[in-house]
């Protein structure tokens, strides 16, 4: 018989358990349920309810009530939820202003690295050395500018031959047309460009042609002598201009240093105006304006010679004297007005100073237009129906540079203007060539000075050289040269002037014939040293009316014939024959 005991139940060492009632069994099942519903409503789930079963449903083959082991393990093939990690503590209380800061160095650190990482390296570039600029060349005022240099050719050899040479006495022949038959002077006279008038420097229609310098200087006759000359005149005229900008005939006296000038004018009186227009003519003639010059005191000089001229412009009065530069009549006031209206229109050109001066000018070429006798001319008065070649020839001069000076001024305007005073020029002209003062044929002074005015405006209005009578004046003109001798009734400046830019304007034997005398005459006779230097003497009757400033800046003026206009082209002025 086995030593083991069977297993009936009953603890080791203890005593066999005790049966158990039913009553007893379905209290503890209660008891049991009592405490699964109690446990369930603190879990937020409804007594007597279990997960996916009624209530009061049992099932003996679990180990915990409603649920078996894989329930509450979860089954194998289901995917695991997403694990949630709780957030660091001090992330929690971070400030979120430090979050985005850390944030935003974070990735300025990567952006920078990605720079870094992506630049590529750069060979040092080789050292270059530069040699230092030179500095500018310090501007000489007595130095002659725009000469032009004469290269030496050398001469081919020719052989000792006898040839009989034939004298043939050269004619003047007129001067090839251009593109144009528009050209007055140096300018196509109806071009539509603006710079053609106005601009920087004044452009083409500036007393040179072209802003370049004085290209024509010594092609045309004239010399390094000729152009010192010119500028110790505007020189002594810069020293004796009065502080209000004007230039007196007797006044100038007043600025000499020592007292040596002398030959002031015989009459000061209202003669301040046309003294002056002729003293800024004889600068612009050498390119100078009161906004370009290559001497500053130049510029100034002419500003306040163009505040004082604007000054004495009349703006009312009416028709007769509305934009008259000067505000008393008489027989000098078309003369110091055309001459003042000329340098206006020069500075207008030379400038483009349209602001200024295109008011002012415009009123004064407004009022030539008005005062022309219909039909004439003009002489002393506002339409007082009486005409001079002497006065007219100033009014052409000044329409003249009036027209390319873009007014607005009808052109019409001018050419009738024009028609008419050639006309008239032709009228006072006789047989032998001679343009009378306001008689035809008689000169009012021992030497041809009106039939110069007329052969100059005769020519600038494009009649031909070998036409009717201006060939004839110009033989009268040619036989009477510049020669200066004290009371020389031959030396007025007023004749030298005008014959000299006549003859300019014919060209050939004449001319070239009559550029060096003038030259001696003028060159010899300028005063040299001391508070005079670089003035003429005035010293005939018609000279000592206007002194010492209007022969020196005639005398400049003449000198500056070989650059101050162009010579015309035959048939190409306002009118045509």
């Amino acid at each position: 018989m086995s030593d083991e005991k069977p297993n009936d139940g009953t603890p080791p060492g203890g005593q066999p358990p005790q049966p158990v009632s039913e009553e007893e069994h379905q209290a503890a099942l209660a008891q049991l349920a009592a405490l699964q519903d109690q446990l369930k409503q603190q879990q937020g789930g409804a007594p007597g309810e279990q997960d996916g079963y009624p209530s009061g449903y049992q099932d003996p083959e679990v180990s915990y009530h409603g649920q078996s082991l894989e329930e509450l393990a979860g089954a194998e093939d289901v995917e695991e939820g997403e694990e949630v990690f709780a957030r660091p503590a001090f992330l929690t209380e971070m400030p979120y202003w430090a979050v985005s800061a850390v944030l935003h160095v974070v990735l300025l650190f990567i952006l920078v690295g990605m720079v870094i990482s992506q630049r590529e390296e750069r060979k040092a570039a080789p050292p270059v050395s530069m040699r230092a600029a030179p500095p500018p060349i310090p501007y000489d005022p007595t130095k002659k500018k725009a000469m032009e240099r004469k290269i030496e050719i050398p001469k081919p050899i020719i052989p000792d031959i006898p040839v009989v040479k034939r004298k043939i006495e050269e004619p003047t022949v007129d001067i090839p047309k251009g593109t144009d038959l528009l050209n007055q002077s140096n300018v196509n006279m109806q071009a539509t460009f603006i710079n053609d008038a106005i601009g920087v420097g004044g452009g083409a229609a500036g007393a040179y042609g072209e802003r370049t310098g004085k290209g024509a200087l010594i092609r045309e006759g004239g010399s390094e002598e000729t152009e010192s000359a010119v500028r110790a005149a505007l020189e002594w005229l810069y020293r004796h201009q009065h502080p209000d900008g004007s230039w007196r005939g007797h006044g100038f006296i007043q600025q000499c240093k020592d007292g040596g000038c002398r030959s002031g004018a015989s009459s000061d009186k209202d003669q301040a105006i046309g003294l002056t227009g002729l003293a800024i003519l004889a600068f612009t003639g050498a390119g100078h304006s009161h906004l370009y010059s290559d001497v500053p005191k130049f510029k100034t000089c002419l500003k306040k010679a163009t505040k004082y001229l604007i000054s004495t412009q009349t703006n009312g009065g009416g028709p007769s004297k509305m934009g008259r530069f000067g505000n008393r009549d008489g027989h000098k006031s078309m003369y110091l007005h055309s001459i003042a209206t000329m340098a206006m229109g020069e500075l207008l050109i030379l400038s483009g100073d349209v602001l200024s001066l295109k008011r002012p000018v415009k009123a004064a070429m407004e009022y030539i237009l008005r005062s022309r006798n219909p039909g004439k001319a003009w002489r002393y008065g506002y339409r007082d129906n009486d005409n001079d070649v002497s006065v007219t020839g100033w009014m052409i001069l000044a329409l003249k540079t009036g027209k390319i000076s873009r007014l607005g001024i009808e052109k019409s305007r001018y050419e009738e203007a024009f028609r008419d005073s050639i006309a008239y020029f032709r009228a006072l002209t006789d047989e032998y060539g001679t343009t009378g003062y306001h008689v035809r044929g008689k000169e009012h002074q021992p030497v041809p000075c009106m039939t110069s005015v007329g052969v100059l405006c005769r020519l600038l209005a494009g009649e031909k050289r070998i036409a009717g009578n201006i060939r004839l004046g110009v033989d009268k003109i040619a036989k009477q040269p510049p020669e200066w001798k004290k009371k020389n009734p031959q030396s007025p400046f007023y004749y030298w002037y005008y014959a000299t830019y006549a003859l300019f304007q014919y060209g050939g034997t004449p001319w070239r014939n009559w550029n060096p005398k003038m030259q001696s005459a003028l060159l010899a006779s300028q005063k040299s040293g001391g508070c005079q230097d670089g003035s003429w003497d005035p010293i005939i009757n018609y000279s000592k009316r206007g002194g010492r400033v209007y022969t020196t800046a005639l005398g400049a003026m003449t000198l500056e014939v070989y650059y101050r206009f162009r010579r015309t082209q035959a048939g190409a002025g306002f009118f045509k024959q």
